[in-house]
C-alpha cells in the first residue's frame, strides 16, 4: 500500500470510528430502557434503536462521499440498481458496509452481546473494519495490511494448529436455509472441533477470532453486513477468510480461521 493510500485508509478508519462511537452512545442509553420494537416477523426483529443508530452512522459516513450499503436502508449515495451485489462490491468505487446493531435479539432481551459494525470494502475485498463491542467497552479497529487493535492494543489471531483442540464460533442467521439437510450439513462440522460457541452476533464472533479467543468461524447464508467488518479484522490480525458469491439477498457462506487451522470440506 502506498503512503497516499495508507493516509486515505487512516482517514476512512477515523470516520468509521467516529460513527461507531456516536452510534454506541445511543444504543447504550437504550439498552436498559425502551428498545422500541418495530417488527418481529418470523425470525427477524427490528427496533427503533437500529434506525436511530443507522442514521447517526450514515450522516457521518456521507461526509466521505463514498457509496454506503446499510442493513436497514440498502444502497445509499449510489445509483446501481440493475447490477448484482457482487458487481457493486467488486466495482472500483470503495463501499461502506454498515450494520448499526448486530445482535438485535440479544439487545431486545437485554443480553449484553451486541455491537456496531462498520467496514470499508474495495474491489470485492475488505479493507477496514470497526466493531464496537458496546457492553464490554471494547473497540476493535483494523486495516488489512496494517494490523488490528482492541482499545489501541495490538491483537492477533490464535496460534493453535490442531482443529481437535480449537473453538468454532457459529450461528443460524435469520434467512438461512432451514431445510433439514442443510442444517445437518452445518452440524456435521461440529465434530471436528473441541468446542462450539453461538453468541448471537456474527461481528463479535469474528472479532473474537481476530483477537485469538476463538480459532474459527463459520455461518451459512449470513448477510454481508453482519460479517463485513469482522472479516476485515480477521485479515488485519493475520487470519484467513473465505466467502461464497453474495446472492441477491446479500447472503454468503462465510468461513474465517487463524490460518493455521484448515476448515473441513
Amino acid at each position: 500500500m502506498t503512503e497516499s493510500k495508507k493516509k486515505k485508509a487512516r482517514y476512512y478508519l477515523a470516520k468509521a470510528k467516529e460513527a461507531a462511537i456516536e452510534a454506541s452512545k445511543v444504543l447504550r442509553d437504550n439498552f436498559q430502557d425502551d428498545t422500541g420494537i418495530i417488527s418481529a416477523l418470523n425470525k427477524d426483529i427490528k427496533t427503533k434503536a437500529d434506525l436511530t443508530a443507522e442514521k447517526i452512522i450514515i450522516d457521518i459516513l456521507k461526509e466521505t462521499g463514498l457509496l454506503i450499503l446499510s442493513e436497514e436502508k440498502g444502497i445509499i449515495q449510489g445509483t446501481q440498481k440493475s447490477v448484482t451485489p457482487m458487481d457493486i462490491l467488486r466495482s472500483e468505487d470503495p463501499i461502506w458496509i454498515v450494520d448499526p446493531l448486530d445482535g438485535t435479539y440479544n439487545f431486545v432481551r437485554q443480553i449484553p452481546i451486541y455491537s456496531v459494525s462498520i467496514s470499508l470494502w474495495v474491489k470485492g475485498q475488505p479493507l477496514i473494519g470497526v466493531i464496537a463491542d458496546i457492553p464490554n467497552d471494547n473497540n476493535y479497529c483494523g486495516i488489512v495490511g496494517e494490523g488490528a487493535t482492541c482499545n489501541e492494543k495490538v491483537i492477533k489471531v490464535s496460534e493453535l494448529s490442531e482443529i481437535t483442540q480449537s473453538c468454532l464460533a457459529t450461528g443460524f442467521p435469520t434467512e438461512r436455509n432451514y431445510d433439514e439437510n442443510s442444517l445437518m450439513k452445518s452440524v456435521s462440522y461440529f465434530k471436528y472441533f473441541k468446542k462450539i460457541r453461538m453468541i448471537g452476533s456474527a461481528s463479535l464472533s469474528l472479532a473474537n477470532v481476530a483477537c485469538g479467543k476463538f480459532d474459527a468461524y463459520f455461518e451459512e447464508g449470513i448477510k454481508i453486513w453482519d460479517v463485513a467488518a469482522g472479516l476485515a479484522l480477521v485479515l488485519a490480525a493475520g487470519g484467513k477468510i473465505n466467502f461464497s458469491t453474495i446472492n441477491h439477498k446479500w447472503q454468503s457462506d462465510v468461513c474465517a480461521t487463524n490460518e493455521l487451522i484448515e476448515f473441513p470440506q
